[in-house]
C-alpha cells in the first residue's frame, strides 16, 4: 500500500463517482478492489452491502390431493390454517427484507454525506 488507511478515505469521499473511485485506489495502491473495500468498510467509509439470499433447493414432493382419504377429515381445517400462515409470514419476511434493504440504502447515503 502506498496510501495510508485515512488518505484512502478520503479520497474515496471526495471522489464524484465513488464506484470508479475504488479501481483507481486499487491500481495506485497495487491491490485489489476487494482490499480497497475492506479498508473502506472497517473505516466506517462504505457500508457493507447486504449478503445475498442463498438459493435453496427444494426438492419437489408429490402431494396428494387434499380431498383424498389419505388426510383424514379432521386435518383439512389445519392444514388450510396452516397454509394460509405460511403465506402470510412470507409476507412478514418479504416486508422485513425490504425493509432492511432501505436501511442499507439509508445507512449508505448517510455515510456518503460525511
Amino acid at each position: 500500500m502506498q496510501m495510508t488507511n485515512e488518505e484512502i478515505c478520503r479520497s474515496y469521499r471526495q471522489a464524484k463517482n465513488r464506484q470508479y473511485q475504488i479501481k483507481i485506489l486499487a491500481d495506485e495502491n497495487l491491490c485489489s478492489v476487494e482490499e480497497i473495500r475492506q479498508i473502506l468498510i472497517d473505516n466506517g467509509a462504505l457500508v457493507p452491502k447486504p449478503p445475498k439470499k442463498a438459493e435453496t433447493s427444494v426438492q419437489k414432493v408429490p402431494v396428494q390431493n387434499q380431498e383424498s382419504e389419505a388426510v383424514p377429515p379432521d386435518w383439512k381445517g389445519s392444514l388450510k390454517a396452516v397454509t394460509e400462515r405460511i403465506v402470510e409470514l412470507k409476507l412478514i419476511r418479504d416486508n422485513a427484507e425490504k425493509e432492511l434493504s432501505e436501511i442499507y440504502q439509508t445507512l449508505g447515503t448517510l455515510c456518503e454525506k460525511e
